[in-house]
């Protein structure tokens, strides 16, 4: 599996609420427990399950062993064999609420929240294959590899509801080449017969570009992650690659990368939640990251650079939840922070688990929001054409000519789909 490059220009660069990466010091070790949550697979618009999670907590101990006696002794209080704050809910995690609070407190754990907005993720899984310069002769350079490409992409959002989102991740998925291109053009069709709604006629323009190209070429866009050519057994491990859960893996594993660098420390372990159906993919992508962090990648144009300093090159444990003290108490802090954030009820007793971590975690997601408050000032700054030479303006309008005329070019010129 290889890492999806293209995504990363949404990744954050930083992870912007790290203020303490633990009391380790330098040349100490670090424990990581990973567990997620809200995970339906490639079925990204269950009205249920509308964000992926991960937790991560962070010790300066081994918790399947230091936090064992006291995790037993909350097992035993609340009768079961295992703590799954799911079963438990708000009435019983009351009971073990102090017990957890004063682990947090005593051993110093960090807890760190990751979220992908499913439906979001669908549109920007669209946009970054279709509005692809190095694919769609119709889009600019300066749309795709610079911070131009996040006004373009938050534009093009808004003209997808949710039934047309779920048509462009289906033809994402479909292992049908054919089928992917129609249901490909189906989609661009439906976005091209919207635009009215765009108010902005440049942006207006550049998108009917993108989309009229890619009606008559389907198949330069390579749009379903999942092609006919493969057998059919490795079809949906293909597909997982673009999953939320292996999108928000890739936050997981920059975060510990952060955690270790601002520590100075080595990972001693990595204990990853034990399922079937994604352990192979994150223990592949996690491989990737450790063998890349030595090379450096130019950035491209304005784009954030592809960083994996400090990437842990320790195997990741896959781990049952039933054998893991370390992973009950992430499932417990994941259940609160998520509950927290989908608005639901949540026992008052049980935020001070969520306070105590406000100054210690990190929290970010992958959204359409989250692109709008990273790069939103940004985009909104006037541009300084007062400070540039004037050959280097006449020389700005010169290419600008000419990437206009090449993209009319591109879109009159008939296409390769058989209409």
């Amino acid at each position: 599996m290889a890492f999806n490059s293209s995504l990363a220009p949404f990744i954050p660069r930083t992870n912007r609420h790290l203020l303490n990466a633990g009391s380790s010091g330098t040349g100490g070790v670090i424990y990581f427990f990973v567990d997620e949550g809200g995970n339906t697979g490639l079925n990204l618009f269950d009205p249920n399950q509308r964000t992926l999670y991960y937790g991560v907590l962070t010790s300066d101990v081994d918790l399947d062993i230091a936090a064992l006696p006291k995790v037993e002794e909350m097992r035993r209080k609340l009768g079961v064999t295992r703590i799954h704050a799911k079963d438990l809910g708000n009435e019983k995690l009351l009971l073990i609420a102090p017990a957890v609070l004063n682990l947090q407190r005593k051993l110093g754990l960090r807890f760190d929240f990751y979220m992908v907005r499913k439906a979001d993720h669908a549109i920007m899984c669209f946009f970054d294959q279709v509005f692809d310069s190095g694919m769609n002769q119709a889009v600019r350079w300066s749309n795709y590899w610079s911070p131009m490409r996040y006004a373009l992409l938050l534009t093009l959002a808004t003209l997808f509801d949710e039934e047309l989102a779920k048509a462009a991740w289906e033809a994402r998925i479909e292992g049908n080449d054919a089928k992917a291109e129609e249901l490909l053009v189906a989609v661009c069709g439906e976005l091209l017969s919207r635009l009215d709604e765009i108010q902005n006629p440049q942006a207006r323009e550049r998108i009917a570009d993108a989309l009229k190209w890619a009606v008559k070429n389907p198949d330069a866009i390579s749009y379903n992650a999942s092609n006919s050519h493969l057998p059919k057994k490795e079809k949906k491990s293909v597909a997982h690659q673009i999953s939320p859960n292996i999108i928000g893996f890739q936050f997981v594993m920059k975060g510990i990368a952060n955690r270790l660098a601002a520590g100075k420390v080595e990972a001693s372990r990595i204990v990853v939640d034990q399922q079937s159906e994604f352990n192979k993919a994150q223990q592949t992508l996690a491989e990737l990251f450790a063998a890349a962090a030595d090379i450096k990648f130019p950035s491209i144009g304005e784009m954030p650079t592809l960083n994996f300093d400090s990437m842990p090159s320790t195997p990741i444990e896959f781990r049952s939840g039933d054998d893991s003290a370390g992973l009950e108490l992430v499932d417990v802090l994941l259940w609160v922070h998520r509950r927290l954030d989908e608005e639901k009820p949540l026992a008052r007793e049980l935020l001070p688990l969520i306070q105590f971590n406000l100054s210690r975690g990190m929290k970010d997601e992958i959204s359409l929001a989250g692109i709008e408050s990273r790069w939103a000032p940004l985009l909104a700054r006037p541009a300084n054409l007062h400070e540039l030479a004037p050959e280097v303006l006449a020389a700005a309008r010169i290419q600008a000519e000419r990437e206009t005329a090449r993209i009319a070019a591109a879109v009159a010129a008939p296409g390769t789909r058989v209409v």
